[in-house]
């Protein structure tokens, strides 16, 4: 491929807050006005060269939809952007697209992504074409694009003038047999280095993947052991739960127990109380008694209590301090 054609292809779109049906994304290349292709974006092996012979041409790229030809935005870029470029590798790299065509010139240095959406992420290749394309990264999904290589043997028949045939020998002939021959054998040996390279990028590709298996197999393992120690302290905070439900329902019996233990001693108390206020009155009623009805219908007992003043008095103050006195307890 020549210095001045690029591989160019577009991979991926962004658009903030929407979900893209990409089969639906058509991404229409332009090459100074003149619509030159139309990549798909989910279409990652459709490619296309680019002339950029004429230094002064714009590439566009206008995005819409397939079906109803809803524009997403456009970018333009002049050749100038591309052939500037100094790698001669397969660079990818986020553009922003714009609203309106008359004011959508890329003014990059396609170093540094474009943060802004809705962006496309183009892809290009300056003065080689590559043969696949391959994606892989530690702790991400691996695509790997087989390419499949065709060798064609063209045969070239010319006519051979007499002079041309005169001049002919066995040892051009055999030199010329020869370049062929070194021709073809440095055609196959390239084919064959690069078929190495490729089972090369497998065998890479494979160790990748071996590694995140073996990165996600350790993370499995540890995942376990920790739901095994939190199972086991689960069944600890269950058990001490237990326990102490056991200890607290026991505890309210006792409680209870004793609440009724207090009224039942209160109750007796209180009847004791009464008793002792009624025997109170009784012997108040007949220390009380005047003399003129001291004689009419008293016992001996009241008579002699009358007679023995000081007697009656230590008599009212036991039943006082003994029998009105609340119960302690």
């Amino acid at each position: 491929m020549q210095a001045n054609q690029i591989d160019f292809s577009v991979t991926d779109i962004e658009v903030a807050g929407q979900e893209l049906d990409k089969a639906q994304i058509g991404c229409y290349i332009f090459n100074n006005d003149e619509n030159v292709d139309c990549i798909i974006v989910n279409d990652t092996d459709h490619r296309h060269v680019l002339d950029l012979s004429n230094s002064k041409s714009i590439i566009r790229v206008t995005v819409k939809g397939l079906s109803d030809s809803t524009k997403l935005g456009s970018v333009s870029f002049p050749a100038a952007t591309f052939l500037d470029f100094s790698e001669k590798m397969t660079k990818e790299i986020w553009i922003t697209l714009f609203d309106f065509e008359d004011d959508d010139l890329y003014d990059g240095n396609l170093t540094e992504d474009d943060p802004e959406a809705p962006r496309i992420k183009v892809s290009f290749t300056k003065g080689l074409k590559p043969t696949k394309r391959r994606k892989t990264g530690k702790g991400t999904k691996t695509s790997v694009t087989t390419t499949t290589r065709v060798v064609k043997t063209v045969q070239e028949t010319r006519v051979i003038s007499e002079e041309e045939l005169a001049n002919y020998n066995v040892e051009a002939l055999q030199s010329s047999l020869r370049t062929e021959l070194a021709d073809l054998i440095a055609s196959l040996k390239s084919d064959q280095d690069d078929i190495f390279a490729e089972n090369d990028e497998r065998v890479q590709t494979l160790a990748n993947l071996e590694s995140v298996h073996a990165e996600l197999k350790g993370e499995h393992d540890q995942d376990v052991a920790f739901g095994k120690t939190l199972d086991a302290l689960k069944d600890t905070i269950d058990k001490d739960l237990s326990n102490k439900r056991g200890e607290i329902e026991q505890q309210v019996k006792d409680l209870q127990a004793l609440i009724q233990n207090v009224e039942a001693a209160t109750k007796t108390a209180e009847d004791e109380k009464v008793k002792g206020e009624k025997e109170k009155g009784r012997l108040t009623a007949i220390v009380e008694t005047p003399e003129d009805l001291s004689e009419q219908g008293l016992t001996n007992e009241a008579k002699n209590l009358r007679g023995k003043p000081y007697t009656l008095t230590f008599i009212l103050l036991f039943y006082s301090f003994h029998i009105l006195k609340p119960n302690s307890s």
